[in-house]
């Protein structure tokens, strides 16, 4: 309750300085009820004073800055079920934008993909190709549309960065499934199967290393080159068979 000191009164004013965890509070009170501005604050603010100080947060409250929040998409995606025209994918009016909303990556795809057909999409760097597929996969729903795709056991995607597992070789070939799963859960759970998926992008001389064969144990993403890594998925999906 005493006078402030001079250094006080320069940086706080006459109201002197602000005391114990109520000081942002009193500081906005007193810039509420109109107060001049100490000298210091003119220095360092101008004549308006120094800016009131944000809002306390509560106890346990968390305070995200920088980070976009998510937002719900319309993107109508369909797994499973019935695909019109007996295909096996169906796009209908895609329209997708970037998380955020501020830019259109495309508007108003649509495309039908029949059994034992291939679909190339082309296009320049952030047109959304990628983002096309990940809409496909329900990782995507940035906009608007319908997708109509088989169900996702039935569904597999490579990824543009390789990726091996610490495994044998074999482990590599079946992946995201396991030996026993592949073995049960196909007709062709077979070595010769492995083998000739492997030959189809010249990689056969895997298994020919070591008496291992197929089950040899490596580090495969040292083991083998950037280019053999981009190969080996390619034989994941002769192996899993996707619709």
């Amino acid at each position: 309750g005493g006078t402030p000191s001079l250094w006080h009164a320069l940086r706080f004013g006459r109201r002197g300085p602000p005391a114990g965890p109520e000081a942002g509070a009193a500081a906005q009170t007193a810039a509420e009820g109109g107060e001049a501005p100490s000298a210091w604050e003119r220095v360092l603010y101008g004549r308006e004073g120094a800016p009131p100080p944000p809002p306390r947060r509560r106890k346990g409250e968390l305070r995200l800055e920088g980070v976009v929040a998510p937002t719900r998409g319309d993107v109508r995606n369909a797994e499973g079920g019935l695909v019109p025209g007996g295909g096996v994918l169906a796009v209908r009016q895609l329209s997708l934008s970037t998380p955020d909303g501020s830019r259109r990556l495309f508007s108003n795809v649509s495309v039908d993909v029949q059994p034992g057909r291939h679909l190339l999409v082309t296009g320049n760097s952030g047109t959304g190709k990628s983002s096309m597929l990940r809409a496909v996969a329900g990782l995507w729903d940035r906009g608007s549309g319908d997708i109509a795709r088989p169900h996702t056991a039935d569904t597999m995607f490579l990824p543009q960065r390789p990726y091996c597992t610490l495994g044998s070789l074999r482990q590599q070939l079946v992946y995201p499934r396991t030996v026993d799963e592949w073995a049960r859960g196909s007709s062709l759970g077979t070595d010769g199967s492995l083998l000739d998926a492997l030959a189809t992008v010249q990689l056969d001389r895997l298994a020919e290393r070591g008496v291992e064969g197929l089950d040899a144990v490596r580090d495969w993403g040292d083991e083998l080159s950037l280019g053999e890594q981009q190969r080996l998925p390619l034989p994941r999906g002769a192996v899993s068979q996707p619709k």
